[in-house]
Parts: C-alpha cells; structure tokens; sequence
C-alpha cells in the first residue's frame, strides 16, 4: 500500500488559505535540465580529440570514459558535469579543457490531467504552450472549467509551484498565459465544475496520476517525501 504525503500550503505549492494557486512569474528562468538514463551526449577535448566520446547515459545513470571508468551523469546539469569531468581529468590531462553537448534528450515530458479527453504523459517535442498541450491530451470536455487550470512547475529548487490560468477568452483574444511555453516535467491540470478548492483539485489529480509520477521522473511533486 503506498504512503503519500503531497506537500501544499505553506510548505511546497505556493496555494493560499483561499484556494487559489499562488502566481508565479512567467518570466521566470527554468530550471537548467538535469541528465537522465538514455539521454545522448557528446564529450569532445579541445586538445585531446582522441578521447572525444559520444555515449548513452545508463540505466544506473553513469557514464563509461577514457582512463577515468564509471562517471555519474544522471542527475547532473551540462554544466555541473563539465566540472566534474574536468576535476577528473586535471590530474591526467596538461590541458583538460572539455565540453558536454547533449545529442538526444529521453526526459523532455509533460503531464496533462483533470477534465480533459485523453489525460496522461507526452513528450515535449520543440516548444508547445500550455493551451497546446490540452489539445494534445484530445482537448477539453463539455464539464471542463475554462477559468481555472493549474499549471504544477518544478521550480529551480526542486520544489513545485503552481500558476493558475484562464482559458476565457478576452473578447476576441485568448489570455496570455494560455499561451506561455510549458517547460519539461510541467503538470497541466484541468479543474472540473463544482470543484471549489484548488488544494484539493491539485491533490486528488496527483493522487490519481500516481503510477504515473513514479516511473517518468514526476517525484519532485512529492516535495522530496518518500512514498513506500
């Protein structure tokens, strides 16, 4: 039987007492993206071209390299893990100057959930928009709530927040944040009539998206809570 702790109010989703999703500034910088197994990337050596490398990242998220062996790539940024294989290879290298370029991404996904057609996981595939992802997910249903969705977004410290979006037209134009770009890992939520707390629309959604949080990198939406 699983255990779930999801954190809300006051300690995780930005939702207040009323329950309406706290606004999270669209302009904000996403968060780098961090490696994951069956990612590609690419390790070329300014001055040792011999060691260039072009490698999957593992099931157990390492990496195989010349006369370092096993190197942790999983979970690291292109920038975190161009340091470490730098420090690595200083004591080897006269010059250890590299750089890490990721070929193929596996982790590039969304969430869609709540009261649309088709809910479920889709991969991010060159930019979409929020109002574009409902579409994905077979678009909206007769009982869909157009003026509240919920966007769950891992902040750049690993914790999530949460938008809160209107897909009401403003006379002949959509709203603006209908068409803010959606990032990888984002949940879109769809709020069903008679649904009155943000809170619990949120909870119940994850809840019932659980198998699915579990196995396609969606954890961060426990707020580091383990699930047993």
């Amino acid at each position: 039987m699983f255990c779930l702790s999801i954190v809300l109010a006051g300690s995780g989703f930005l939702i207040g007492d009323g329950g309406q999703a706290g606004q999270v500034a669209g302009s904000a910088s996403p968060p780098a993206y961090r490696l994951e197994a069956g990612d590609q990337i690419e390790i070329r050596f300014f001055y040792n071209p011999e060691l260039n490398e072009k490698v999957d990242i593992r099931p157990d998220g390492k990496i195989s390299m010349p006369l370092v062996g096993q190197v942790q790539a999983a979970g690291e940024t292109v920038e975190s893990l161009t340091s470490r294989l730098t420090s690595l290879y200083k004591p080897i290298l006269k010059q250890a100057e590299l750089t890490v370029q990721v070929r193929s991404f596996v982790g590039r996904k969304f969430i869609v959930g709540g009261d649309v057609q088709r809910p479920g996981v889709f991969p991010l595939i060159g930019s979409q928009t929020v109002l574009g992802a409902i579409m994905e997910a077979g678009g909206l249903k007769s009982t869909s709530k157009r003026d509240r969705v919920i966007l769950v977004r891992r902040s750049a410290a690993g914790t999530p927040e949460t938008i809160e979006i209107s897909l009401k037209r403003q006379g002949t134009k959509l709203p603006g944040q209908a068409l803010m770009e959606i990032q990888p890992y984002d949940m879109v939520l769809v709020d069903e009539s008679g649904v009155a707390k943000a809170n619990r629309f949120v909870e119940q959604n994850i809840t019932k998206m659980l198998p699915v949080v579990l196995t396609t990198g969606f954890t961060y939406l426990f707020g580091g809570t383990v699930i047993r």
